[in-house]
C-alpha cells in the first residue's frame, strides 16, 4: 500500500485512540496477575500502539513490531518501543520462555492460516509457564461483519470463526483458553426483545481468543476469575431472544384473534336478537293497525245505527203528529174510553221514544269507549314506534323508511278521525236526538242523570249542542202531577182531551 494509506484508513474507521484504549482495557484482568520484575510482552502488528501503552502502564517491558511505517511513527511519537519487521520472524527470534504476554490484535485475518498455526506454535515456545497468548479478530458470527464490513480492509484475507481459532490454540498445545466476544451495542446486553436487524448486525463484531500456557497452579489460579467471566453476544443468543419475542408476539396475536372471534360471535348474537325484536315490533305494529281498522269500522257502524235511530225518531215524530191530528178530530167527542186509549197510546209512544233516547245514549257511550280505545292504541303505537326507531338505529338505520310509512299511514288515519271525516255524518242525527230529548222534560231528567256518569260524553254533547241559549220556561203552576211527566206535545194533546171532556154549560 502507498505510504500513510493504512494509518489514515485506521484513523477514520477503526476509532480514536481513546476509544480503542477503552476497548482494550477488558484484557487488563488477564495480564495484571502476570506482572513481575522484568516481565516482558511482545505485541505483534502493534499498529498505533494503544495496547503497548496499556502494557507499559501496567508494568510490562513491552515492545511492538509492525510493517507499516505510518503506524510505527504514531508509536514513536509517544515514546513506545517498536521495530519495523515481520511479526512471525520477530517471534521466532525470541528465546524460549522469555515472554509473559504475546498479543496480536487484528493480525491473524491478514495472514494465511498456516502462518496462524506457526504463530500459535512459536508463542507457546516463547511464553513462560502460565503466560498468555491474545489474538483478536473480526467476528464472522456477526452476519454484517462476515459478509460486508470485513472486506472494507483490502489487506484482509479471510475471516476466522471463534470455533476455528479456539480449536487452533487447543490443538497447538495451550492448557486452556476462553473466547471473548467484544464491542457489541450496550443496549443489547440486557434487552429482552430484539429485532431482526439486531440478529443480523447485533452480534459482537469482534472476538478474541485468550490462551494460557500450562504452568504452576499458582499461576493459573490468579487468572481463574478472568477466565470464568463471560463476554459479548453470539448469534445463538440473539436468535433465541428474537424467537422468544416472536413466539410471545404470536401468542398475543392468537389471543387477539380468539378475542376477535368471540367478539364477532357476540355481535352476531346481538344482531340476531335485534332482528328478532324488530320482527316482533313490526308484527305488533301490524296487529295494532288491524285493530285500529276494526275500531274505525265499528265506529262507522255505530254512526249508521245513529242514523237509523234518527230515522226512527223522525218516524215517531210523524206518528205523533198523526196521532195528534186524530186526537184533535176526536177531541170533540166525549167518549172517555177513547180518550183513555189515546192516552195509553201516547204513553206507549213516549216509552218507545224513551227507548230510542236510551239507545242513543248507549251508542254515544260506546262511541266514547271506541275513542278511548283509539287513544290507547295511539299511545301504544307511539311507544312501539319509538322502540322500533331505537332498534333500527342500532341495526344501522336500514329500516327507517318502514317507521315513516307506518307513521304516515297512522297519522292519516288519526287525522281523518280527528277532522271528523269518519264521525261527521253522525253529528246531525245526534243533535236531532238530543233536541228531541230536551223538548221532553221527563226524558231530559233521565238523560241528565245518565250523562253525569260519563263526563266525557257529557262534555262532547255540550260542545256539540250548546251555544248561548235562553233557559227553559217554567211549567205552569196549575198543571196536575200527571202533566209533569209528559212531553210538551203530549201535554197539549192531554189538555185538548181534558177540555173536550168537560161538561158544557
Amino acid at each position: 500500500m502507498s505510504g500513510g494509506f493504512y494509518r489514515a484508513f485506521e484513523d477514520r474507521y477503526r476509532g480514536s485512540r481513546d476509544v480503542i484504549s477503552a476497548r482494550l482495557a477488558v484484557y487488563l484482568p488477564f495480564v495484571r496477575p502476570l506482572v513481575h520484575e522484568g516481565a516482558a510482552a511482545l505485541d505483534l502488528g502493534c499498529g498505533r500502539g494503544e495496547w503497548l501503552e496499556l502494557l507499559t502502564q501496567a508494568g510490562f517491558a513491552a515492545e511492538g513490531v509492525d510493517l507499516d511505517e505510518g503506524m510505527l511513527a504514531a508509536c514513536r511519537e509517544r515514546g513506545l518501543r517498536v521495530v519495523n519487521g515481520d511479526a512471525l520472524e520477530a517471534l521466532r527470534a525470541r528465546p524460549d520462555g522469555s515472554l509473559a504476554v504475546v498479543s496480536a490484535f487484528h493480525l491473524v485475518e491478514h495472514i494465511p492460516f498456516e502462518q496462524v498455526q506457526a504463530l500459535i506454535a512459536e508463542a507457546l515456545r516463547v511464553l513462560q509457564p502460565g503466560g498468555l497468548l491474545i489474538m483478536e479478530t473480526p467476528n464472522p458470527e456477526n452476519l454484517v461483519v462476515g459478509t460486508s464490513s470485513f472486506y472494507d480492509d483490502p489487506s484482509h484475507l479471510r475471516p476466522l470463526t471463534p470455533k476455528l481459532l479456539g480449536f487452533a490454540v487447543e490443538f497447538g498445545g495451550f492448557g486452556r483458553h476462553t473466547i471473548l466476544r467484544l464491542q457489541e451495542a450496550e443496549h443489547l446486553r440486557d434487552a429482552a426483545g430484539v429485532g431482526l436487524f439486531d440478529v443480523l448486525a447485533g452480534v459482537s463484531p469482534d472476538y478474541s481468543v485468550v490462551a494460557q500456557k500450562a504452568g504452576a497452579p499458582a499461576h493459573l489460579a490468579s487468572i481463574d476469575n478472568a477466565f470464568a467471566a463471560t463476554h459479548g453476544l453470539d448469534l445463538h443468543d440473539l436468535a433465541q431472544r428474537y424467537q422468544q419475542g416472536q413466539d410471545a408476539l404470536r401468542g398475543e396475536l392468537i389471543g387477539v384473534r380468539e378475542q376477535q372471534t368471540a367478539t364477532g360471535l357476540a355481535v352476531q348474537q346481538q344482531l340476531a336478537t335485534v332482528d328478532a325484536q324488530i320482527a316482533h315490533v313490526h308484527a305488533s305494529t301490524v296487529g295494532l293497525g288491524e285493530e285500529q281498522a276494526l275500531l274505525t269500522a265499528a265506529q262507522a257502524g255505530f254512526g249508521e245505527r245513529l242514523l237509523e235511530c234518527e230515522r226512527s225518531q223522525e218516524q215517531a215524530d210523524l206518528r205523533l203528529d198523526g196521532l195528534e191530528e186524530n186526537v184533535q178530530r176526536l177531541a170533540r167527542a166525549t167518549d172517555e174510553p177513547v180518550v183513555k186509549r189515546l192516552r195509553t197510546r201516547v204513553l206507549e209512544l213516549e216509552a218507545s221514544h224513551q227507548h230510542a233516547v236510551d239507545e242513543s245514549a248507549r251508542l254515544a257511550q260506546h262511541v266514547a269507549w271506541i275513542e278511548g280505545r283509539l287513544t290507547h292504541a295511539e299511545s301504544e303505537a307511539a311507544a312501539l314506534r319509538h322502540q322500533l326507531g331505537e332498534l333500527l338505529l342500532r341495526r344501522g338505520g336500514i329500516k327507517v323508511r318502514l317507521v315513516r310509512m307506518l307513521g304516515s299511514g297512522r297519522r292519516r288515519l288519526l287525522d281523518a278521525a280527528r277532522t271528523s271525516r269518519l264521525r261527521q255524518p253522525a253529528y246531525a242525527p245526534v243533535r236531532r236526538v238530543v233536541r228531541g230529548v230536551l223538548r221532553r222534560p221527563a226524558l231530559k231528567r233521565v238523560a241528565r242523570r245518565l250523562v253525569t256518569h260519563f263526563p266525557r260524553l257529557h262534555t262532547r254533547l255540550m260542545q256539540l249542542m250548546y251555544a248561548p241559549a235562553a233557559a227553559a220556561s217554567a211549567a205552569p203552576a196549575d198543571i196536575d202531577p200527571l202533566a209533569l211527566q209528559m212531553s210538551p206535545r203530549s201535554l197539549s194533546i192531554y189538555r185538548a182531551l181534558r177540555a173536550a171532556s168537560k161538561p158544557k154549560d
